[in-house]
């Protein structure tokens, strides 16, 4: 029963490291979007407040 303990124990460590790594990519990602958007002429997330 340990080694079942020990296991779950060893994937919530990985999960609580990769999720905030995962979402911090993906933020970056969606702001690297709008971003090149707004390079290339389209202000649609300037104006909207999601670029500053």
């Amino acid at each position: 029963m340990s080694g079942l303990f020990s296991h779950i124990t060893t994937e919530l460590q990985a999960l609580l490291f990769t999720v905030p790594v995962i979402l911090l990519a993906i933020i970056c990602h969606e702001c690297a979007h709008g971003w090149v958007s707004y390079k290339l002429g389209d202000p649609t997330a300037k104006n909207a407040g999601r670029l500053y």
